[in-house]
């Protein structure tokens, strides 16, 4: 039970970041402004769900340095990925950006020392080659700024994995993780925030919706499913993100779904069910 309830908390953040695009869009705000005030929001947010006592107490324990580097590495991720954005389209950016579980896949034996399931071996490489598809046509053309857009992205998805090893290796109650990691990471940010002119109400909105649902929610969710859930499990769940991804952009801004696509997101979709009902 403890594992389906993991499932599910996975696909619920999957299902959440996957739409995080078109509000990265929405908002007209640059990628440090819009970095910093989901990071600021999800902070505040998550300060008041920690008994008092906690909130500043783990600055002071032997996880301080583990945290610091989470903090660290995830105002790296969101500057990164916020940037990608910018510098290609919303498939461009998401794809290379799902990559994150290969590298979770290749690191985590390596540091957090887990068995290998064979058979879980091989839904994970079909959830890659459902990526590989969906990536391919975007990969025939690409323009200086479309390179460097995914560049970027692949910069973030490797920041993310180590995040997640981080909190994998650490033991600690998701929320608190959470609210510890996005503090550090407000703070690192702050010495280069200069906020512009640009705020005006609606942009708030959907930056405190990027803070509170697609940060807060979303990263507990999924940091409190790797308390029960193998990594590898893990990794082929979040091949759901660029489904939909791509779903959002065929709703919300009339983007293309090729053949690709279909058959690639198919094999993703695949992969994750087969997991779930074997467990």
């Amino acid at each position: 039970m403890k594992n389906k309830t993991g499932y599910l908390k996975v696909l619920a953040a999957a299902l959440i970041w996957g739409t995080l695009g078109a509000f990265v869009r929405w908002s007209g705000l640059t990628p440090l402004e819009l970095s910093f005030l989901r990071l600021a929001v999800a902070t505040f947010v998550l300060f008041f769900f920690l008994p008092r006592g906690e909130r500043f107490s783990y600055f002071y324990s032997k996880s301080y340095l583990p945290i610091c580097l989470a903090g660290l590495l995830f105002a790296l991720d969101t500057i990164l990925y916020f940037n990608a954005f910018q510098l290609t389209t919303l498939g461009n950016a998401v794809l290379p950006y799902n990559m994150q579980p290969v590298f979770m896949a290749v690191l985590s034996p390596l540091i957090l020392k887990e068995g290998t399931d064979y058979k879980n071996l091989l839904l994970f490489a079909l959830s890659l080659a459902g990526i590989g598809i969906m990536l391919y046509p975007n990969l025939v053309q690409l323009s200086y700024s479309d390179a460097a857009g995914i560049g970027y992205s692949l910069g973030g998805a490797l920041c993310l994995s180590l995040i997640a090893i981080i909190a994998k290796s650490l033991h600690m109650n998701a929320i608190t993780f959470v609210y510890y990691t996005m503090f550090t990471a407000t703070l690192c940010l702050l010495p280069f925030i200069h906020l512009s002119g640009r705020l005006t109400l609606p942009r708030l909105a959907i930056a405190a919706v990027v803070g509170l649902v697609h940060t807060a929610i979303a990263y507990v969710l999924y940091y409190d499913s790797l308390r029960t859930l193998k990594m590898a499990h893990v990794v082929t769940l979040s091949y759901t993100i660029p489904v939909i991804a791509a779903l959002t952009g065929l709703l919300l801004f009339k983007e293309t779904v090729n053949q690709y696509t279909i058959v690639g997101g198919s094999l993703i979709l695949i992969s994750g069910l087969v997991l779930i009902f074997r467990s």
